[in-house]
């Protein structure tokens, strides 16, 4: 299989409480902010790095996307599918968004 890489861009998803700063609680939502490169691991799934930023707070994560259904092209030319990102802190902490 060719290996390819592939942008993330996730601007503003919203995470409900994953325990990650102080400033996600139970009851509000933090702004989520990743942006980073993936290369394909398989025909669905593409691993990476991603540097986050959960409110006021910085840091890298390493990153898998899952393809959840096949791509379908849209009028611009663009593959528009259902994905899921599931990033790993490295400190025992992770989060999974679906898009």
């Amino acid at each position: 299989m060719t290996m390819f890489r592939r942008s993330i861009t996730l601007i503003s998803v919203l995470a409900a409480s994953v325990g990650l700063a102080s400033s996600v609680s139970a009851q509000g939502a933090t702004v989520i902010q990743a942006a980073g490169e993936t290369n394909a691991i398989n025909a669905y799934q593409f691993l990476g790095t991603a540097q986050l930023r959960i409110g006021q707070i910085h840091g890298e994560a390493s990153v898998l996307a899952t393809l959840l259904g096949a791509p379908v092209p849209t009028s611009g030319g663009a593959l528009l599918a259902q994905t899921s990102h599931t990033f790993d802190l490295g400190d025992g902490n992770s989060f999974t968004t679906l898009d």
